[in-house]
């Protein structure tokens, strides 16, 4: 839940004392790397200074969801709203792996999304290289992505940037990414078809 540049050096002052402590000799000690999670929108819009202080950034995309959408995804009657493909989750992607390329910062995503092999080929057509998962979806989305062409990905993610809602964007995805796959993807197709295709709970 990193915020802000204070909090970020605050907790590398806090780790250079601990490393002081153990270690007799500091100068001969091996840096400890820190990373910063970029999990709320605050992060986002202060990413390119953030990114400047720490040796490697990891995005929560679960977190990010739902704090860019102010949606409690473990709430029933809102949960619905939780939307992986929504334009503005996609657009603050698209700034995250813009800004860690322009900077050389690795950057690794992290939550639901990497393990569903349609939104594996998304990010990747963002720009993102680096993702973590359980390991029981690794040889799904190593699969899928081996078989996938780079180019493909990134034609895929600039046409989903340029659609107004997530219910247009996962019918794109659903259609672009299982036209160029013979693996059979029909269960990861029914959640994204459940994250963008629900019953409108507004009447007239």
């Amino acid at each position: 839940m990193v915020t802000s540049l204070e909090e970020v050096r605050c907790a590398k002052a806090i780790i250079e004392e601990v490393r002081h402590r153990v270690f007799h000799d500091v100068q001969s000690a091996r840096p400890i790397p820190v990373g910063a999670m970029i999990e709320v929108p605050a992060a986002v819009i202060a990413l390119e200074a953030l990114a400047r202080e720490v040796d490697f950034l990891c995005i929560g995309t679960n977190d990010l969801i739902q704090y860019l959408l102010a949606v409690d995804r473990g709430n029933p009657k809102v949960s619905h709203l939780f939307q992986p493909l929504h334009p503005a989750v996609l657009y603050s992607l698209k700034r995250i792996a813009t800004v860690a390329e322009t900077l050389n910062a690795p950057a690794r995503v992290c939550g639901e999304m990497c393990a569903n092999p349609f939104f594996a080929v998304l990010l990747l057509g963002l720009g993102f290289t680096e993702f973590s998962m359980n390991a029981f979806s690794i040889p799904a989305i190593r699969s899928v992505l081996n078989e996938f062409p780079p180019e493909a990905g990134r034609e895929i993610a600039n046409r989903a940037l340029s659609l107004g809602e997530a219910r247009e964007i996962g019918d794109f995805l659903l259609e672009s990414v299982s036209r160029s796959l013979h693996a059979d993807l029909s269960g990861y197709a029914r959640e994204v078809l459940a994250s963008t295709h629900h019953p409108s709970n507004f009447s007239r």
